[in-house]
């Protein structure tokens, strides 16, 4: 059957205009959606009025003790900083070859402070050294990029550390990493789900930014919060380079190691890499609880007193491989292997007041072994690099074998108690991902994904717990010099099932 080009033509014009139509008008609202107010303005040269591009723009709080936003000017010298929340702010403007200008910022609604002059300064030196300052921040629509500079690389020894400087992200003492106060978020590098223990041993010289996305697309889960996307240096891995990272323990009742060390090696279209990451924490704790019960005179106080020694640790061995098969095609290979374990040994003694006096006294004991793996494969085929046109498949396999007990005893009383468990647990993920660029300002990003989790005990043949989820999404994005908003879709069935299982 023929087909008529000029109708086709027609057809794509009329839905391309419907989809304008369409922007249009969600366009206001989403804006309106935004919370907090914002700050912009443009930043020009004092002597001559011309823009300064790419300046660096800073919000303190009132005392200028704590930066609290930032973003950076684009070459018109103009800039925007989101999300600002009433109140009074020190603002701090600042380009490379102009003095920095301190300004006061007082936040009832969007202030807009129109240009803002810098005064260029002039300095006479004998021998002149150019140093390439990058940009500090970069903001659009759907991310922020925090690009990488010389002073973060040098107080930082890895991929965690560097995260510590980004703004919005935080880094507590058991190093979970939280956006914005929120855990659930998807940590990837180079576009490649990993966890927070690859970073601890990824070298912080390797990373060249950090891409930090607060309102994640439909591609993702829908109780995903927040994507935090490293982005590697593209510099020829060629040879051999690695790090290690010891620390040397200054007690012996208190213990907190984190070791560390990698190798990469590069060769042709081949880069191999293994690493490691350790957590070692030991030291002593005292819990105690005690409880009034009214009403029951033969019992009316339970106190509990625990003298327990945790002993956790964590070895994690991490393996892969980079083949970049040409242009159009690359693969990746990565996995870990994971025993740890987290025990409290120590002494129990339970005491309840009523009619009488009850002491109970036991030596608490727990046996904790936990052997994790993890293997992922990931293709990325490429139609159009230029233009964005491409498809990507990730399939990863996590296994866990486990033997947990914990034992109560006491020899004079000849009393012994015994919890025991054989958890097996298995999560297999496929997630297909395809970019199509419509046009030069429209592209069409849509997927699928799939999760199975098992979980069962070998100690219990009547107990299994199994998950199924499936979810298609789709989002279509408008983007011009002026205007840029997204609309997108994803439907998702879970499937959750606690069943018997005959014994055999």
């Amino acid at each position: 059957m023929k087909t008529n080009r000029n109708n086709l033509e027609k057809i794509q014009k009329i839905i391309l205009f419907k989809l304008w139509v369409l922007v249009s008008i969600l366009y206001p609202s989403l804006v309106s959606a935004q919370s907090g107010f914002t700050i912009s303005g443009e930043i020009i040269s004092a002597e001559n009025g011309e823009a300064v591009a790419f300046a660096n723009v800073a919000l303190f709080d009132s005392a200028q003790n704590r930066i609290l936003n930032g973003a950076a000017g684009n070459e018109a010298g103009n800039f925007i900083l989101n999300d600002v929340a009433p109140g009074t702010y020190q603002m701090q403007v600042s380009a490379l070859g102009f003095e920095s200008l301190i300004h006061k910022v007082e936040m009832n609604g969007n202030l807009n402070l129109g240009s803002i002059p810098l005064s260029e300064t002039n300095l006479q030196l004998k021998d002149v050294d150019v140093v390439a300052e990058r940009i500090k921040a970069k903001s659009a629509p759907d991310k922020t990029t925090f690009f990488v500079n010389r002073k973060m690389y040098e107080s930082s020894n890895s991929g965690t550390d560097i995260l510590k400087l980004i703004p919005g992200v935080q880094v507590d003492l058991q190093q979970n990493i939280l956006l914005e106060g929120s855990q659930n978020i998807i940590i990837l590098v180079d576009g490649k789900e990993r966890d927070r223990s690859f970073l601890s041993q990824l070298p912080a010289s390797k990373i060249d930014k950090v891409e930090v996305i607060n309102s994640p697309p439909a591609k993702y889960d829908a109780n995903v919060t927040g994507v935090i996307n490293i982005v590697l240096s593209r510099e020829n891995n060629t040879g051999l380079d690695g790090h290690v990272y010891l620390e040397i323990p200054t007690s012996g009742s208190e213990i907190f190691l984190t070791p560390a060390y990698s190798l990469n090696y590069g060769f042709g279209k081949f880069n191999l890499f293994t690493s490691y990451n350790g957590d070692l924490r030991y030291f002593n704790i005292t819990e105690s609880y005690r409880r009034k019960i009214f009403g029951n005179p033969e019992m009316n106080e339970i106190t509990s007193t625990q003298n327990v020694r945790q002993k956790t640790w964590s070895h994690r061995f991490h393996y892969g491989f980079d083949w970049f098969i040409n242009e159009r095609n690359q693969l990746n290979f990565y996995g870990f292997y994971n025993p740890y374990s987290q025990e409290l040994d120590g002494d129990v003694e339970v005491t309840s007041i009523g009619a009488g006096t009850t002491n109970w006294l036991a030596e608490k004991e727990d046996t904790d072994l936990n052997y994790s793996g993890f293997y992922s494969l990931w293709y990325n085929h490429f139609f159009d690099k230029t233009a964005g046109h491409e498809l990507a498949l990730d399939m990863s396999l996590h296994n866990l074998n486990a033997e947990n007990a914990i034992q109560f005893s006491n020899p004079e009383t000849g009393y012994f108690h015994e919890n025991k468990m054989r958890p097996q647990n298995q999560n297999i993920h496929v997630k297909l991902d395809y970019t199509l660029p419509v046009s030069e300002k429209m592209k069409l990003n849509a997927g699928f994904q799939t999760r199975l989790t098992t979980m069962s005990d070998r100690n219990s043949a009547t107990f299994r717990y199994d998950e199924t989820v499936f979810a298609g999404y789709g989002t279509l994005s408008y983007k011009t010099s002026k205007l840029e908003t997204s609309i997108g879709l994803r439907l998702e069935n879970q499937n959750t099932k606690l069943h018997e299982e005959k014994t055999r």
